[in-house]
């Protein structure tokens, strides 16, 4: 059976100290060869649109492709112009396992990436973080960051 995931539960499950050592974990790896990123345009001349497709893989554990839609025009309907989900397989069957929302999934993965990079770069008693930017990821970048370092100070 295929399990619907909320952001709140891809919060739960994925807080930034464990998500920061999985990155860690996972870059360490050789892994399978990046595959190609798919984009396909899909809008009209009234409303420009774009299907983008991104697979990866673990070959017999799981595998899985974050689908994103990119329609800029929409902030005139009062809707984001990025949607996305993530769909998951079973890597030895094929089944779909799980859906999960592909923007909490970005959004904590990219700071956890960050967060990461912080480690190698900044001191180990860092407690000012400047976060330049105001979307979705500054607050996770924030987050993260505190998660991995003793930070006092946002900026």
């Amino acid at each position: 059976m295929t399990r619907l995931f909320t952001a709140a539960e891809v919060e739960a499950a994925l807080p930034y100290p464990r998500l920061v050592e999985a990155l860690r974990a996972a870059f360490r790896e050789k892994g399978e060869a990046m595959p190609v990123r798919q984009s396909f345009d899909v809008g009209t001349p009234a409303a420009p649109g774009h299907l983008l497709l991104m697979p990866a893989w673990r070959r017999g554990e799981a595998l899985g492709a974050k689908l994103v839609t990119v329609f800029p025009e929409n902030a005139a309907r009062g809707l984001g112009s990025v949607a996305s989900l993530y769909v998951l397989f079973d890597g030895e069957t094929g089944q779909p396992q799980a859906i999960l929302p592909g923007d909490e999934l970005t959004n904590r993965r990219t700071a956890a990436a960050s967060a990461l990079a912080a480690l190698f770069l900044s001191r180990p008693d860092s407690r000012t973080l400047l976060v330049i930017g105001t979307g979705h990821v500054a607050f996770h970048a924030a987050e993260a960051h505190c998660a991995v370092r003793p930070v006092s100070q946002v900026l």
